[in-house]
């Protein structure tokens, strides 16, 4: 049997597809994100089923070494070679998503600061004229001569 049908080889050729191909989502992904453009719905579903499938892949290669001993020595170098770039993509994103999640809770922050600030008086005026911020000092009350 050659090196390129054992099943281990077989096994090392398809996990090395698949990382290719989660590699090459996340790239396009984060790609999208930098832009502040959401990917299309149909890539965000591959890359969650293809990141599931590897995830589970690896986790079986992991339980059982056995799955790729004896692959194609070409196979394992370009399989460790696209688990590199898979890495790098993945840190690539998640850069990305840091610093839009900053953004967007900074924009979400001001903008709360900003209708309190329109919804809250600056200040009263309280016993003797004296300024009165709100929440401090003595609340306001109404007083009714004839109660």
């Amino acid at each position: 049997m050659s090196a390129a049908h054992d099943p281990q080889s077989q096994h090392a050729a398809a996990l090395l597809a698949m990382t290719q191909r989660l590699a090459r989502i996340v790239g396009e992904v984060g790609a999208h994100l930098a832009e502040h453009a959401l990917a299309p719905a149909a890539l965000l579903e591959e890359q969650v089923t293809l990141a599931n499938a590897y995830r589970h892949e690896m986790q079986r290669v992991h339980a059982d070494p056995s799955l790729l001993r004896g692959a194609a020595p070409g196979l394992i170098d370009d399989l460790i070679a696209a688990g590199a770039r898979l890495r790098t993509a993945l840190d690539r994103h998640q850069h990305t998503v840091a610093a839009l999640k900053a953004v967007s809770e900074g924009l979400a922050e001001a903008m709360a600061q900003e209708v309190s600030r329109q919804i809250t008086p600056s200040a009263t005026y309280g016993a003797k004229g004296a300024s009165v911020r709100p929440g401090h000092g003595a609340p306001a009350v109404a007083v009714d001569r004839r109660a």
